[in-house]
């Protein structure tokens, strides 16, 4: 039987894999092919590939190229905004949403009412495509999915002990393939083709100085804080964009200081660590959303402009480093009024209720546009050239084009450290891994089959 498929492009390893593991297993028991890959992977094997929808992570305008080749193939294309979390306002929100790619693209999912308002604010007459669902990255960061990272925090512990963790989120004041390439961040978002004159580049510039401040004041903080605590060890875990060397390099000067990279989701780091500090970053608000467990919002440097209203609203806001000294050693008892945090909460998550699952909701939309009914005869052609023996030419082929791009042209040496960074290779074993622990965890009976289709490239599905 040939199921209906759907395409995850996949950009970041360590905030994507947990949620589209998941996806895929929840979706697989309403009869779908969902496929996991990171997006250049999946690009790679369009021409060989079943026809499906494919879904992308953001609409900013370097991803229309993209957007047009999977429509003029006979894909459908839809967006799961993976930044619909975090926005300034309507407009600035607005901005990031490139209006062709919107257009183009079949079906658009939200998070929640307030990215659903900016969204048919800006495009009023489409706003049928649009739907409120909330995101997988949350569904498994709540009970029973989220025991998977309580049993790995186990690990951690046993491993480092106690510590401080420092999630960083300064993927604009230390963003590694810009600093290499000599661009500063607004440099970056007009060479992706943003106007100069925009919304998007006019909140970026007060934004990045936030950034940078803030990142200048919590160095000096930890170097400070170090110091004086030396039994307290401090684990820095750099946002996957970062440049990871300024960290190590910063590091080594601190006794009690270590820099973590490793492909370990954040929630389990989250539950492992005695006490979490971050700056203006969604991980404050998974480490609420997981366990009810209250972070660490750092932002010495002030700006409401460019303030996240979620991490502010579910962590607690520290403007004075006397404050964070506090926090961190229990000198001072934080607390948030959780009903409040909740209801407040609801309005950018849709699916931060136990009775809400976003890949329940994401079925009902796509039922409700007859997307399936429409299209099901187009997309029922086999993958081809997907069999054993064809994988294995495939890696040669890949090889092969690597090898003569490194040697005869102008490969971006750069680039493709970056993306490695964000996304370095995917293995069947540990999606083997991820999958049978949310099995168990859901208790699902049925036969859940794991496929390599391509080099990479994942399927997910019932047998």
């Amino acid at each position: 039987m040939i199921r209906p498929r759907i395409y995850f492009l996949m950009e970041g390893k360590k905030r994507e894999l947990d949620a589209r593991i998941y996806f895929g297993l929840k979706a697989s028991l309403h009869n779908f092919s969902i496929v996991i890959a990171a997006k250049s992977k999946i690009f790679d094997n369009r021409n060989r590939m079943q026809k499906g929808i494919v879904i992308f992570k953001s609409l900013g305008a370097n991803n229309l190229k993209q957007i047009k080749e999977y429509k003029r193939l006979g894909f459908m294309v839809g967006s799961v905004d993976e930044e619909g979390m975090s926005f300034f306002n309507d407009d600035e929100y607005g901005e990031k949403v490139n209006t062709k790619c919107f257009e183009n693209v079949d079906i658009f999912f939200c998070w929640g009412k307030n990215d659903y308002q900016a969204i048919i604010k800006k495009f009023p007459q489409q706003k049928d495509k649009v739907h409120i669902i909330g995101n997988s990255r949350v569904d498994v960061l709540k009970k029973p999915v989220n025991k998977k990272y309580f049993d790995e925090s186990e690990t951690i512990k046993k491993k480092h002990g106690e510590f401080i963790l420092v999630n960083t989120m300064f993927t604009k004041a230390n963003h590694m393939q810009l600093k290499k390439n000599g661009m500063s961040y607004i440099e970056g978002l007009i060479n992706d083709g943003y106007n100069p004159n925009g919304l998007r580049v006019a909140f970026a510039k007060p934004y990045l100085k936030f950034q940078e401040e803030n990142l200048k004041l919590l160095k000096n903080f930890i170097s400070n804080f170090s110091n004086k605590y030396p039994n307290k060890k401090i684990i820095v875990r750099p946002h996957p964009g970062e440049d990871f060397e300024m960290w190590r390099r910063f590091a080594k000067k601190q006794k009690n200081v270590e820099v973590i990279i490793d492909d370990k989701s954040t929630g389990s780091w989250l539950v492992a660590a005695k006490k979490n500090v971050s700056s203006n970053c969604t991980t404050i608000v998974e480490s609420y959303l997981i366990g009810k467990i209250i972070s660490a919002n750092y932002k010495v440097y002030g700006d409401e402009k460019v303030e996240y209203k979620l991490p502010k609203i579910t962590g607690i806001n520290i403007t004075k480093d006397e404050e964070l000294i506090e926090f961190l050693n229990d000198e001072k008892e934080f607390k948030l009024d959780i009903n409040l945090t909740d209801s407040l909460v609801k309005n950018y998550i849709h699916n931060i209720g136990e009775d809400q699952c976003s890949v329940d909701n994401f079925m009902k939309s796509l039922n409700s546009e007859n997307f399936i009914k429409e299209k099901f005869s187009e997309f029922n052609i086999k993958d081809k050239f997907s069999g054993f023996m064809e994988s294995i030419l495939l890696n040669i082929y890949y090889y092969i084009r690597y090898i003569y791009r490194k040697l005869f042209t102008k490969q971006d040496k750069i680039s493709d450290a970056f993306i490695k960074q964000k996304f370095n290779r995917l293995d069947r074993p540990e999606i083997k891994i991820i999958l049978e622990q949310y099995r168990d965890q859901l208790n699902i009976k049925e036969n859940i089959k794991l496929s390599q289709i391509y080099p990479q490239v994942f399927s997910i599905e019932k047998k």
